[in-house]
């Protein structure tokens, strides 16, 4: 059976499969913005064109349903432009939908076209439309075809499923600073979720200096689960477990969205808050695989293959590797000393080489060792104390003098460039003061000089006095202010880039 002829069976599988679910939606400003910049579509039957939702129970179509949300950005720069951009190109592309695609790969390429023909469809409208120049979107779409969800997405707009019994997670891992350092395990979802840098994302559409890559992801549902697309104004405002809790109460589409969103306003409303819910009430169980697809299936075959092939490879090679050994030693006192030098350079060899595998295993694991256990020298991080001094210390290790300077300097060339890029800014604010547009440009990265460089600084306690590098007294308080320096180089140069690109840097500038 060919590829083609196994979709179109199964699409006439998952077509006749009962699945009954319901849809609902809801945006709201917050309490701390001026206007909404989210933006949201559901179609809850592509098939019939039905741009609308209905909380009551709706039986799939064919080509199933799709649920849209964008979070833009950009404040003045048009923010809800992006985000408009971004919903209506996806409504366009799936008004052309007639046929479902040939596997489920070709249903995420798709979703992912859906994502970079917005990205390509904002950067024209910018052109255009100069004011709006500086604006962008996240995306993320959930195309649901019988008992599956097939999700993109770009940015920190996230996506959950809810089911009875396990612990609600993110189904989506956030384009973000912070979730890369969640992803890396060097923070929680929690710690990422008040980080000062959460709102610094890796991705968007409309970024004309980083593309964006976006992943995908398919999701198996069943009856009783809850598919919930959101914004970061709800994740940002209420963590997991609160969300988890939200959504145990109550059971109604409807009301559950609209209480998703008022507990967002009561903890804070700090951003838009735009919330859909789906509601699985019915799926036949003899769909639970049905849009698996051949490609899918064949992947997996020849994955598990050359898994096989490898573990046959590898017991091969060291059963070669033994007989290899066995003849060395058998023939070592028949062998030249050229040769028994061969053999021994090959034995260190391998030694090195088993070694060095176990070093790479063991590493994280060594870095979270107490440093005063091992005894270093002058260029490592701690010093260990003499036993002497053992009454007069708290058996924590003293950082190293040497590396305090060094991190004071790093912090000093911090500190002067970002001076450099404020007098830059100064300067160009009395060229262009009455250039409206670029002022309030200005204005905003003069605000992101103390949102993103200054704040963090003083929070995170990494500076005292006049711009002084609080010396840190301990090993953790060193790596933590260490780290709080770097994200904040990286925010100093995300500012110099957008300088760049709005081309307000006197060097380079257009007017």
């Amino acid at each position: 059976m060919s590829v083609t002829n196994y979709i179109s069976e199964l699409g006439e599988e998952n077509t006749a499969a009962e699945t009954l679910v319901n849809l609902f939606g809801r945006t709201d400003v917050g309490k701390a913005r001026e206007h909404n910049e989210d933006n949201f579509v559901i179609c809850q039957n592509i098939q019939g064109n039905d741009w609308e939702f209905d909380e009551h129970a709706l039986k799939l179509g064919k080509l199933g349903c799709v649920m849209v949300v964008a979070d833009g950005m950009g404040g003045t720069n048009a923010g809800e432009v992006a985000s408009e951009i971004m919903v209506t190109t996806a409504k366009t592309m799936f008004q052309q939908v007639q046929t479902l695609p040939d596997s489920s790969k070709g249903v995420k390429e798709f979703l992912v076209k859906v994502l970079q023909k917005a990205h390509q469809n904002i950067l024209e409208h910018s052109k255009k439309h100069p004011q709006t120049e500086g604006m962008g979107t996240t995306g993320v779409l959930a195309w649901v075809i019988g008992n599956k969800a097939y999700v993109a997405w770009a940015g920190d707009s996230r996506v959950y499923l809810h089911r009875a019994g396990k612990q609600l997670r993110p189904a989506t891992d956030d384009h973000s600073m912070v979730w890369q350092l969640v992803l890396n395990g060097h923070l929680t979802p929690e710690e990422a979720r008040v980080h000062p840098q959460s709102n610094i994302i890796t991705q968007s559409l409309g970024d004309p200096t980083n593309a964006p890559k976006p992943d995908t992801k398919t999701l198996a549902l069943q009856a009783g689960d809850r598919l919930m697309l959101c914004s970061d104004g709800l994740n940002g405002m209420l963590d997991d477990a609160e969300l988890e809790n939200i959504m145990n109460q109550h059971q109604d589409t409807a009301t559950t969205c609209q209480e998703l969103v008022n507990q967002a306003n009561l903890a804070g409303g700090g951003d838009n808050i735009t919330v859909l819910l789906m509601d699985v009430l019915e799926t036949s169980a003899t769909t639970e695989s049905t849009y698996r697809d051949t490609a899918d299936q064949v992947k997996d075959k020849l994955a598990m293959q050359k898994g096989v092939l490898w573990g046959v490879s590898l017991v091969i090679l060291f059963f070669s590797i033994f007989l290899l050994t066995r003849s060395i030693s058998n023939s070592s006192s028949k062998s030249s000393a050229a040769d028994s030098a061969l053999a021994g350079g090959a034995k260190a060899l391998d030694s090195e080489k088993l070694r060095q595998i176990w070093m790479n295993f063991q590493k994280k694991k060594q870095a979270k060792q107490d440093t005063v256990e091992k005894k270093v020298d002058s260029t490592n991080l701690a010093i260990v104390p003499n036993s002497e001094d053992s009454e007069r210390t708290t058996n924590r290790p003293e950082v190293n003098p040497v590396l305090v300077k060094a991190l004071a300097e790093q912090l000093g060339k911090l500190l002067n460039e970002k001076a450099e890029v404020k007098r830059q800014i100064q300067q160009l604010k009395i060229k262009y003061k009455d250039v409206p547009g670029d002022l309030t440009k200005l204005k905003a990265l003069e605000q992101r000089l103390t949102d993103e460089i200054a704040s963090p600084l003083l929070s995170n306690k990494v500076i005292e006095g006049t711009n002084k590098l609080r010396a840190p007294n301990t090993v953790e308080e060193y790596e933590r202010t260490k780290n709080t320096i770097e994200r904040v180089e990286a925010n100093l140069v995300i500012i110099q880039e957008k300088m760049r690109y709005w081309a307000l840097n006197p060097s380079n500038g257009r007017r």
